[in-house]
């Protein structure tokens, strides 16, 4: 059977729990809104709290002009998925 998203250990407060990377759950429901907005009004809505329901990661990346960027990456919970 092929997972439609990644489905990892991580830690998140500090238990171990089945958790997935939000990014790919905007992508694979073809989101229109941009990734920060739905994400934060997800955590909003359901009132989700950093370190019980979802980890907040930043991550750099290049940029066309040869800098770097910052951008956050969350890994949430199952639960949190779910919703």
């Amino acid at each position: 059977m092929n997972e439609i998203i990644k489905i990892e250990k991580s830690v998140i407060g500090q238990e171990e729990v089945n958790s997935v990377n939000a990014r790919e759950i905007h992508e694979y429901l073809q989101v229109k809104t941009r990734f920060d907005k739905w994400i934060q009004r997800a955590i909003a809505k359901y009132d989700f709290a950093e370190n019980i329901d979802f980890v907040a990661i930043d991550q750099k990346r290049p940029t066309a002009q040869g800098n770097t960027t910052t951008y956050k990456d969350y890994i949430v919970s199952m639960d949190m998925a779910k919703e």
